[in-house]
């Protein structure tokens, strides 16, 4: 695995309490809010982390996909969660963009689909669902659709649709 990659699995396994691993102001609101203990709160949120999606990205290597995938499910299923809003099977298309980014695997639409195929294939088959986003593909978008609607007119290309398409004819 890509070193940033690596760290990330090792860190959440770890399950390293909310008191004592760089508490950060959503580490607290979750266990505040959710009512969860500290270390089961750091975990939902750190595996639901896609920061390291990039660097698997750089990688290409669909064992690594495979493994962030299966560490996401085995860690959400342990705290009790069924579904993991990801993979994010946007292509990494503009680089003013400020959401997708870090989240994508990559600009390549073949690269992407074999990666994301990948990173469902390590969640699904340790008993978690996925889901894709962000159909028809959020790459290309100049704005961060956290913060509003995001019009892609005139910015959008078809290429988008190349990650969705393939995973769906894979069956995933």
């Amino acid at each position: 695995l890509a070193q940033p990659a690596l760290l990330m699995v090792i860190f959440v396994a770890s399950m390293i309490s909310v008191t004592t691993a760089l508490p950060t102001i959503t580490e607290r609101l979750a266990t505040q809010s959710l009512g969860l203990y500290p270390s089961l709160a750091f975990t939902a949120i750190a595996f639901a982390r896609d920061d390291n999606i990039m660097a698997v990205g750089a990688t290409g290597d669909p064992l690594d996909a495979y493994t962030i995938g299966r560490v996401a499910a085995l860690e959400g299923r342990a705290v009790g969660i069924h579904v993991n809003f990801a993979p994010d099977a946007d292509l990494n298309n503009n680089p003013l963009n400020p959401i997708i980014n870090t989240r994508s695997f990559g600009e390549d639409p073949q690269a992407v689909s074999r990666l994301v195929q990948a990173y469902v294939r390590g969640v699904r088959e340790h008993g978690m669902l996925s889901t894709l986003k962000h159909f028809p593909g959020h790459g290309s978008s100049k704005d961060d659709s956290h913060l509003g609607f995001v019009d892609v007119t005139g910015l959008w290309s078809r290429k988008e649709l190349e990650p969705f398409r393939n995973v769906i004819q894979a069956g995933l």
